[in-house]
């Protein structure tokens, strides 16, 4: 099995695919690294190679990881009491099933669920566009949705 099938069957595999992929290879080609980049690969890596170049590329990767790790640290307790603000039956509850059942089905890995997450929990928060009048009737539909 060469890199590109290991990477692709890492990538697709829903319980390693978080794992940060180096490919290290003697493909020069443009192609070959689009190929590896399109792939899943975090990095691609011509041989001969310098080894600075790969102990930055593996400094890097950690980092962004160590970065991605301590904003989802931040943003899940907000996560949290927005969907415990929810009512069953309501329109974003509905929109929160939904999208969950989304997930589920998909193979999507856990920075993409994240985001997508973060996205319409943020955008759930905010009163919908009609209801931002300051008429009473507005908000009366605005309360109706909650």
């Amino acid at each position: 099995m060469d890199g590109i099938t290991l990477c692709r069957k890492i990538k697709q595999n829903i319980n390693i695919n978080h794992i940060p992929i180096i490919l290290l290879t003697a493909k020069s080609k443009a192609e070959d690294q689009i190929e590896g980049l399109e792939i899943g690969a975090d990095a691609y890596i011509v041989k001969p190679f310098n080894t600075e170049l790969l102990r930055t590329t593996i400094s890097n990767l950690i980092a962004n990881r160590e970065r991605l790790r301590g904003i989802c640290t931040r943003l899940i307790p907000t996560l949290a009491a927005s969907i415990s603000t929810l009512r069953v039956g309501s329109a974003r509850w509905s929109l929160m099933v939904f999208i969950t059942l989304l997930i589920k089905i998909s193979s999507l890995d856990f920075i993409s669920i994240f985001v997508i997450f973060s996205f319409f929990f943020l955008m759930l928060r905010r009163p919908p566009r009609s209801t931002l009048s300051s008429s009473s009737a507005a908000s009366d539909v605005y309360k109706r949705q909650q």
